[in-house]
């Protein structure tokens, strides 16, 4: 891929990402080491604390958060990572979702 073809995807990811989070009350992401090479996922996440939404995150329990990345989060959620039982980040969704209820940021 080009230079400038990938300038184009990362504009086009970046306008389609900015109206979503801005309409949005929160931002809720899945953390994991992939992100950390996804230019996407740091575009969403740079956006977010640019417009200032509160980050909520799920969380491997393996996984280590920045310090950084820490402080920012409202809310931080830990899950057990197995792809034939699904509750453990079930349950880490529920208990992030109904703490943005119950703290306003319901969109």
């Amino acid at each position: 891929m080009k230079d400038s073809e990938l300038d184009q995807k990362l504009k086009e990811a970046s306008e389609r990402s900015a109206a979503a989070i801005a309409g949005s009350a929160a931002f809720v992401a899945i953390f994991n080491k992939s992100g950390l090479s996804d230019p996407v996922y740091l575009l969403q996440m740079g956006l977010a604390v640019y417009m200032d939404k509160p980050i909520y995150l799920l969380v491997p329990q393996d996984a280590v958060i920045p310090e950084n990345l820490r402080r920012l989060a409202r809310k931080i959620e830990y899950f057990w990572r197995n792809p034939d039982d699904m509750s453990s980040i079930r349950a880490a969704t529920e208990k992030l979702l109904s703490d943005l209820r119950e703290s306003g940021n319901n969109s």
